[in-house]
C-alpha cells in the first residue's frame, strides 16, 4: 500500500467511506483489500485456536502459540487502524512492520512444531551454530525494523534517486556524493545501507556453521536450506541498489520487502530445526 500511495485512500477505519465494501478501484482497490485479507488471516487464527483444543494435553505450548497468533493479528489490526487515524506515523507503521515479521516467525513455529518429529541421526550442534544463526537473525530484523522507519518517515528520497544515488549519498548541501552526509535523514539512510552491507557478511557466517554440520552429518535437506540464506542476502542487497535506480520503482521496493521477510523466515526455520535436532538427539 504505501509502495503505491495507497495507504489513506480509505480515510475512515475500520469501514471504508462508511462502507464494508466501497467501489474497488484505484487505491481503495488496494488498502481495503488489505483490510478484507487481514480479517481473513484473524478468521483463520480463530479456526486455528478451535484446531488445537483436542490437541492441548499432549502440547500445551502449541496450544498457547495459536492464541498468542489470534492476539497478534488482532494487535496488528489495531496498528493498522491507528495507522489511519494518525494519518500514517512513521512509529506506528515500523511498528505494524515489526508485529507482522513475528506473526509469520510464529506461524512458522507452529506449523513446525504441529509437523511429526522424526528421529534425526546427527551429533549435536555446537553453540556456534546457535549463535551464528541468533545473530543473523537479530541483523536482519532490525535491517527491516530499520528499512521501515526510513519508508515510512520519508527518508527513502534523502540520499538523492538514480544511478548516481546507488552508492554515495547526495549530499543535499553541495549535490556531491559522499560516504556520510550530513543531514539526519540521510544518516539514517545511509547507516541502512552500511547495515545492509554487514547483514551480507553476518547471514554469511552466521550460517556457515550450520552448513557444515549439515554436511558433516549428511543432512541434505537441511544443508540446501543453510545455502539459501547466502543467495537470499545478495539478491535483497541488489534489490536495494535497484529500488535507488529505478527511483524507488514499486516493484523493486516490494521485492525489496518480500525478500527481507523471506531471508527472515529461512533464518528462523534453521534455528528451529537446528534446535530441533538437537533436542532428539538428547532424548
Amino acid at each position: 500500500m504505501h509502495n503505491t500511495g495507497s495507504s489513506l485512500a480509505c480515510p475512515d477505519w475500520p469501514l471504508c467511506f462508511g462502507q464494508v465494501f466501497p467501489k474497488m478501484e484505484g487505491g481503495v482497490l488496494i488498502e481495503h483489500s488489505h483490510r478484507l485479507l487481514a480479517s481473513l488471516v484473524g478468521i483463520f487464527c480463530i479456526g486455528l485456536v478451535v484446531l488445537v483444543q483436542p490437541h492441548r494435553s499432549r502440547d500445551s505450548k502449541l496450544l498457547r502459540g495459536t492464541y498468542w497468533a489470534l492476539a497478534l493479528v488482532i494487535f496488528q489490526g489495531l496498528l493498522g487502524g491507528a495507522t489511519v487515524k494518525l494519518q500514517i506515523s512513521p512509529i506506528v507503521s515500523t511498528l505494524h512492520l515489526a508485529t507482522s515479521q513475528i506473526f509469520m516467525g510464529l506461524l512458522l513455529w507452529l506449523v513446525l512444531r504441529s509437523r511429526s518429529s522424526q528421529k534425526i541421526v546427527a551429533t549435536p550442534p555446537d553453540a556456534k551454530v546457535f549463535k551464528g544463526l541468533k545473530l543473523a537473525a537479530g541483523v536482519v530484523f532490525v535491517q527491516m525494523l530499520l528499512g521501515a522507519s526510513i519508508r515510512h518517515g520519508g527518508a527513502g528520497v534523502a540520499c538523492g534517486l538514480g544511478h548516481d544515488a546507488m552508492l554515495l549519498c547526495l549530499d543535499i548541501s553541495d549535490n556531491q556524493g559522499t560516504w556520510w552526509p550530513t543531514l539526519a535523514q540521510a544518516k539514517l539512510h545511509m547507516l541502512h545501507r552500511y547495515l545492509g552491507v554487514l547483514s551480507i557478511f553476518t547471514v554469511v557466517f552466521g550460517t556457515l556453521p550450520t552448513l557444515k554440520w549439515a554436511k558433516k552429518n549428511n543432512l541434505r535437506g537441511l544443508k540446501r536450506l543453510a545455502l539459501l540464506p547466502h543467495l537470499l542476502v545478495l539478491v535483497q542487497v541488489g534489490l536495494g541498489l535497484l529500488t535507488i535506480a529505478t527511483h524507488i520503482g514499486v516493484i523493486a521496493v516490494t521485492l525489496h520487502l518480500v525478500f527481507a521477510a523471506l531471508l527472515w523466515f529461512v533464518i528462523l526455520g534453521l534455528n528451529y530445526l537446528t534446535t530441533e535436532a538437537y533436542n532428539l538427539k538428547s532424548q
